[in-house]
């Protein structure tokens, strides 16, 4: 399965990809044993490759609050699993995706497919950006490049703000070139 998805997903079939592994991503549920998902929980990378590819296709597809719902799903059986679970690290699999994506789109005539690309993953950072301002820089700065990605400077902006309200210079000296370059 997990070859096959990556084949259609790399070739931007985000709906193969999804019909693929949203069966196994189904069989999966926290709290109920079953022989594929003792599989999954001996062979980690397998388990998160499955899981991003339904969170990106279904992300791409237009479908985020279904992506939404496999994220958690995802988060759940890590920890059910004592797999890590990071956030972050997803975050930066999906940009790069995107950015292919993206990139593809841009060279297309029909620009309804690139507006509904930016759409759906502006509305996936809307959904993942922190409620509390206080989450760690390294994560809002990521939230803050994922959103220039896909040319919402905006939202940048008022993360900064936000989080360091009229001084950037609290930053750490570690983060501070990367935050005055945003």
């Amino acid at each position: 399965v997990y070859s096959k998805a990556r084949d259609q997903y790399n070739k931007a079939d985000y709906s193969k990809a999804l019909g693929l592994v949203d069966p196994v991503i189904k069989q999966l549920d926290v709290g109920k044993a079953s022989g594929l998902k003792t599989t999954l929980k001996s062979n980690e990378p397998l388990f998160n490759a499955l899981m991003g590819y339904g969170l990106r296709s279904l992300i791409q597809l237009g479908r985020v609050p279904e992506g939404m719902k496999v994220l958690k799903k995802w988060e759940e059986l890590a920890k059910e699993a004592g797999h890590a679970f990071n956030l972050k690290s997803i975050l930066k699999q999906s940009i790069g995706a995107m950015h292919r994506q993206i990139r593809l789109l841009r060279e297309q005539p029909d620009k309804s497919k690139l507006n509904n690309t930016i759409d759906s993953f502006n509305q996936f950072l809307d959904q993942i950006t922190p409620k509390d301002k206080d989450e760690d820089l390294a994560f809002l700065r990521l939230l803050c490049l994922s959103y220039s990605s896909i040319g919402k400077h905006e939202k940048c902006a008022n993360l900064i703000e936000e989080a360091l309200p009229g001084d950037i210079d609290k930053v750490k000296v570690a983060n501070r070139k990367m935050w005055k370059v945003l």
